[in-house]
């Protein structure tokens, strides 16, 4: 009778030693996939983060360009971004990278044309110091940008200023970054009595 008992647990062990390892291989898959699933919501974070910067950076150029112009003895404070002479409302689509600051490089000027159109024309490339650039040397970065500038002005408070937008489109989505930048030292940069 003792050895037919035996066989008996020999036979519950064996399936219980199958249920267990069903479990463990189940709850595996599913860790794994969401490693998988992180691992891929990284991805999309890190993307949106460099394009945030990059937009970012794109608002300090614009904001560089004019800096530099209050520096500079009888500049104008647009000298640069193609917008001296214009009528208010007129936009200046652009692209720019830092090694090309003293001036934005003209794509389109006037009024009413799309941003999507552009985005072609602003591919950023990494060149081999990891840093992005629109002129081509170096592998596709995987990121547009447009810088779109606009001259405006503030009647009640008799002032111009630049509505800076720059868009930065990837293979994941669109940032749009938008910086309203004042002519606050018009003193020493008025554009009429230059």
């Amino acid at each position: 009778m003792e050895c037919q008992n035996t066989k008996n647990n020999r036979g519950f062990i064996f399936i219980e030693l199958m249920t267990v390892i069903a479990i463990i291989s189940v709850g595996m898959v599913a860790a794994m996939a969401m490693i998988d699933r992180t691992k891929a919501e990284v991805n999309i974070v890190r993307e949106r983060f460099a394009a945030t910067y990059l937009g970012q950076e794109g608002i300090e150029i614009v904001r560089n360009i004019r800096d530099a112009n209050w520096m500079e003895d009888g500049a104008c404070w647009l000298d640069g971004l193609h917008l001296e002479g214009e009528e208010y409302g007129t936009t200046l689509i652009s692209k720019a990278s830092y090694d090309e600051l003293d001036s934005l490089e003209e794509l389109y000027i006037g009024t009413g044309d799309d941003i999507e159109d552009y985005y072609d024309d602003t591919r950023l490339y990494i060149d081999n110091d990891d840093r992005y650039h629109h002129d081509g040397g170096g592998e596709f970065g995987g990121f547009s940008r447009v810088i779109e500038v606009s001259l405006e002005r503030d009647e009640d408070k008799d002032e111009d200023y630049l509505e800076v937008d720059v868009y930065v489109q990837w293979s994941g989505g669109e940032v749009h970054i938008s910086k309203v930048l004042y002519n606050w030292l018009s003193i020493r940069s008025d554009c009429n009595d230059g």
